[in-house]
């Protein structure tokens, strides 16, 4: 018997999933995370499933040690060794304004400080020639200085290193043979692409993070062995990929947002089998609300974003994030307003209604106050819930802001719903997308129990609850493939470059990722690529990411500047035919295709009234005030059945709530598919 198993870490629980690849089984579990010791709840979720560890075959893994060291800014003290007159990059930043009406606003400060960033003679001109030759007793000299002021990781970021990194090479095997003890992060091993401000961001960033990203997961291998587990833990990536543990701890730039990726896979890969290819996700956990779309079973991808401020060149996954989730805590503002987020109770003390210590009204504790989910029920009765704790919070509350208790319950929720909203507008309106062509898919622990209200609020038509949405990105990390990212920056007209120029470089990334993937043991059969160009108006600043063909003739050239041009419509509503093409920069994603997990159709039987637990009273309309409402088991309900609103559907890790005017219907594959009405 063999078994794969992924564990999704988040702020509240980390989620194990388990698969039986030879039946289909699966198995979950949920424990509390420990922040201090993520790797800790890691190692208990995978023992608790009781699975003989060497018997597991496959470990994926989504961590936010990564992005929670940047946010908390736990990162080490870094320097950076750069090209003369370019040391006050990262400082000069850019001149725009990205919160422009903010009268308050201040840029990020640089990870590295001035007085850490140093400068050694060399020069590589932008067609790629040497110009100045790598001083290297220079280079020794600027390291040493760095060293006695106490740095522990070291970027290296020369100008013009993306068209010849001659240079970046040198100085990387210079450094890491004289100075071992240095975690040294180059900018064309992370990032080989133009803009020089955001290539040093990303470099810098991604010292900045190395020690304790590596750390983590060199100690998650020793632990993961030391309890019987003999094969790689393989880590998720900003772009949904899988890396091994060893090459995700040299980038942890690229594993940002590691976590929310695996369940946007997952919804992407449950909608192609179940026919929902198009769909806007949600995923709301303890913490944060991530908020993603896909467009014919793929999801959307950028390949640069803010982060904390910070440019990142990376892929990522589309996924816009806000402080809003279980944990999320409702305040009153100086003008006793109500105010919701985006700060959070986490998962240690975590919510009031926890009982662990918790001491502020949380989203968590309103769900409890409004009978939204039932405190004896939580988590499958496992971990019980203080109703008198939540209420106790909420009074206060509700005195500070001169409202009643339940009212000032319902209204954390429609801010927080009204948050949510524009978060779910910014990744379909703002990116070209009408979103009532989309299905809305909840899931994350608290998704289900909000679906109804985000999908009235933005027109949506249908909404999506698939099977095991607590522990969904726990799934997408089971669906995900390994993949490996490669850019070369070309930046000539289409008129300028003919097919075969452009065939060759993309023979020659696809040899790099060909050689990784063989690397981490995928073999031929198992590898495939996706190629892509980056390309704009000549005269534009923002590129347009275009699907392109592996093999390149004029026809498919012709073809490709014509999905420019469609994919720059939709995207800015107006094209420019006939004006100079730019292709900036070549992508081919190398991707090593594992196992996909097998979606089982759902076999329960029976009528509605086999599933109906009861009736509790639930305030879910204002107007309406509290009133009894049917509830229903999940896990009893048959396809087929179809339940009218208002009425709760519940689970042991999450709840459904069906509002009024609304119906629920199970399909074949066990999804709740929730219709809005008219």
């Amino acid at each position: 018997m063999t078994y794969r198993v992924a564990v999704d870490t988040g702020g509240t629980f980390t989620d194990v999933m388990l698969l039986e690849p030879s039946t289909g089984r699966i198995q979950t579990v949920k424990v509390p995370s420990t922040p201090q010791n993520p790797d800790q709840a890691v190692v208990e979720g995978v023992l608790a499933l009781g699975a003989p560890l060497h018997e597991i075959t496959f470990l994926g893994h989504g961590t936010t040690v990564a992005i929670n060291t940047l946010v908390q800014r736990k990162g080490v003290k870094t320097g950076l060794i750069t090209t003369p007159g370019f040391r006050d990059v990262l400082e000069i930043q850019r001149t725009n304004r990205p919160d422009m009406y903010n009268l308050f606003y201040r840029k990020p400060a640089p990870l590295v400080p001035r007085n850490l960033r140093l400068e050694v003679t060399e020069r590589i001109l932008a067609d790629g020639t040497v110009q100045t030759p790598l001083d290297l007793a220079a280079l020794h000299q600027a390291v040493e200085t760095l060293c006695a002021e106490g740095i522990t990781a070291l970027a290296i970021c020369f100008l013009n290193s993306y068209i010849n990194p001659a240079h970046e090479d040198a100085a990387a095997a210079y450094v890491r043979a004289h100075f071992p003890a240095l975690a040294v992060s180059v900018s064309t091993e992370i990032a080989r692409e133009w803009r020089e401000y955001e290539r040093t961001s990303t470099v810098a960033l991604n010292a900045y993070l190395t020690p304790s990203v590596r750390t983590y997961l060199s100690r998650l291998d020793e632990e993961m062995g030391s309890v019987g587990y003999g094969h790689h833990v393989l880590i998720t990536r900003s772009d949904g990929g899988l890396t091994l543990s060893r090459s995700a701890a040299e980038q942890p730039a690229t594993m940002l947002m590691s976590g929310p990726a695996g369940g946007v896979l997952g919804a992407a890969e449950y909608g192609r089998v179940t026919g929902f290819p198009n769909l806007i996700t949600f995923d709301i956990g303890g913490t944060t609300c991530d908020v993603s779309l896909i467009k014919d079973g793929e999801p959307l991808r950028v390949r640069d974003r803010l982060v904390e401020g910070y440019p990142v060149l990376a892929p990522f996954i589309d996924i816009y994030s806000i402080g809003a989730g279980g944990g999320t805590i409702a305040w009153a503002d100086n003008a006793s307003m109500l105010r919701v987020g985006p700060h959070s109770a986490g998962a240690q003390p975590g919510p009031s209604c926890y009982d662990r210590g918790g001491d502020f009204p949380t989203v968590t504790d309103a769900y409890v106050l409004l009978g939204m989910i039932d405190p004896d029920a939580f988590l499958g009765g496992q971990m019980p819930l203080r109703r008198d704790r939540a209420e106790a919070v909420f009074a206060k509350l509700a005195a500070a802001v001169e409202m009643d208790l339940h009212t000032c319950a319902h209204g954390t929720l429609t801010i927080l719903d009204h948050a949510m909203t524009a978060a779910l507008r910014v990744v379909s309106v703002e990116r070209g997308h009408d979103p009532r062509d989309f299905a809305l898919m909840a899931f994350g622990g608290a998704g289900a129990l909000h679906l109804g209200s985000l999908a009235r609020e933005l027109g949506i038509r249908q909404g999506i609850v698939p099977r095991y949405p607590s522990l969904f990105s726990a799934w997408g990390i089971l669906a995900a493939n390994l993949r490996h990212a490669y850019t070369q920056t070309v930046n000539r007209r289409s008129d300028e470059v003919d097919a075969a120029q452009l065939g060759g470089i993309v023979d020659d990334l696809r040899s790099q990722g060909a050689a990784q993937l063989a690397a981490d043991g995928v073999g031929a059969h198992d590898t495939s690529f996706a190629v892509s160009m980056d390309m704009r108006y000549l005269g534009q600043e923002h590129n347009v990411n275009v699907p392109a063909p592996d093999l390149f003739s004029d026809e498919s050239l012709s073809a490709l500047i014509d999905g420019f041009h469609a994919a720059h419509k939709q995207l800015y509503t107006y094209e420019l035919r006939g004006e100079p093409v730019v292709i900036t920069n070549v992508r081919v994603d190398a991707i090593g295709v594992q196992p996909t997990p097998q979606i089982q159709e759902w076999t329960v039987r029976g009528r509605a009234e086999d599933a109906f637990k009861g009736e509790r009273p639930a305030l879910l309309e204002v107007d309406e005030g509290f009133r009894p409402t049917p509830v229903y088991d999940r896990d009893r309900l048959a396809a087929g059945v179809t339940l009218t609103g208002p009425c709760i559907v519940e689970e042991a890790t999450s709840t459904t709530i069906v509002r009024r005017g609304q119906t629920l219907t199970v399909d074949r594959w066990g999804n709740l598919v929730v219709g809005m009405g008219e």
